[in-house]
């Protein structure tokens, strides 16, 4: 993932979130699909990536959990 503004994810929108959740999600496809086709500089992208995926879910459903 390129260098991005940090988010505080407790204050962050709801639409905020899931534009990061889609983009994470985009980026990790890409990076699986480069991973498949050719070794990586860099097979730690993909586990930040992961996590970033796992910390954006996290937060959206404590929102729904508790409102």
């Amino acid at each position: 993932m390129a260098k991005e503004k940090k988010i505080d994810y407790k204050q962050a929108s709801e639409g905020e979130l899931q534009q990061r959740l889609q983009k994470s999600q985009e980026e990790l496809f890409k990076l699986r699909f480069r991973a498949a086709s050719a070794p990586l500089k860099n097979t730690m992208s993909i586990r930040k990536v992961r996590r970033e995926v796992a910390r954006v879910h996290t937060y959206m459903s404590q929102r729904r959990n508790n409102p």
